[in-house]
């Protein structure tokens, strides 16, 4: 799966798939950590 946008997109976009699909826990290549940082940090504790 994807994800595209802004970190609030993002977010949007995972709260969604943990509803629809609960699933809690994803993976990203290490390279992308930087970019997923805002997202993390937000969604961390959910």
């Amino acid at each position: 799966m994807a994800l595209w946008g802004n970190a609030d997109d993002m977010c949007e976009q995972l709260e969604r798939r943990r509803e629809k699909l609960g699933v809690s826990y994803w993976s990203a290549p290490a390279g992308t950590a930087g970019l997923l940082a805002p997202v993390i940090a937000r969604l961390g504790g959910r």
